[in-house]
């Protein structure tokens, strides 16, 4: 892929972005434990590349955080262990 077709690709996914966020599309996944866990656990070790610092770290940051939050409330040790992955001091 050449530079002008990068270029053309960005341009239609930022059209197609903009037209599903002024549609409030939004998607909804229903996850078991292991999976959810899982997938916390990858996007915190995604945070520890030292050059995975800009805007989109920071939207992980806060999706580690609502998964988080979607545990159950007395899930205590669960909540403990996936919030200690999620440290920015560990990300270097």
């Amino acid at each position: 892929m050449n530079s002008r077709e990068k270029q053309e690709l960005l341009e239609r996914c930022t059209a197609e972005s903009k037209v599903l966020r002024d549609e409030g599309w939004r998607i909804e996944v229903t996850w078991d434990i292991d999976t959810l866990m899982t997938l916390i656990a990858c996007l915190q070790l995604s945070l520890r590349h030292p050059k995975n610092t800009g805007a989109s770290s920071q939207i992980i940051r806060v999706v580690i955080e609502k998964l988080i939050d979607e545990l159950p409330v007395d899930s205590l040790a669960l909540r403990e262990l996936a919030g200690k992955g999620n440290n920015p001091k560990h990300d270097e």
